[in-house]
């Protein structure tokens, strides 16, 4: 829910059309969308079953839902406002129990802040790190 985020996506793909939405309230959204991404952000919501759930009635039928989280090492508790990292099953028990199908997740490396040095430094790697200066978060992709 930040203005500054929804900015800065506008400046970088204009393009879209992008949304403030509090995914966890009682809203429902007038309009379909084929697809919706939350990176990096279940797993500091309280209700995420509820934001889950309200992901699913905004999207078509065949449109999709990604969501990542970090994997659940013991230095990801050290955020404290990481209040629900989960193992990978239980966010695809979740995501099966409001209702989307051929749920599947990945594991996949970032190298942070080195981007900052030169945006060529912006590397995904296609597997995780287990090193806790290392960002391996897990995505994972739903349809209806």
């Amino acid at each position: 829910m930040s203005e500054f985020a929804l900015n800065n996506a506008k400046k970088l793909t204009p393009k879209a059309r992008f949304q403030v939405y509090d995914v966890q309230g009682d809203r429902v959204l007038a309009e379909k969308f084929d697809i919706i991404i939350a990176f990096e952000v279940v797993e500091h919501l309280e209700y995420p079953e509820k934001a889950i759930k309200n992901m699913y009635d905004s999207i078509v039928k065949g449109g999709k839902v990604v969501i990542s989280s970090p994997y659940p090492y013991k230095w990801n508790f050290r955020d404290p406002t990481h209040i629900n990292v989960k193992v990978p099953e239980d966010w695809v028990r979740i995501m099966q129990d409001v209702g989307l199908k051929n749920v599947k997740y990945h594991r996949f490396g970032l190298l942070p802040y080195l981007y900052r040095f030169n945006k060529h430094f912006q590397i995904i790697l296609p597997f995780r790190l287990p090193v806790p200066y290392l960002n391996s978060p897990i995505y994972f992709i739903g349809e209806k």
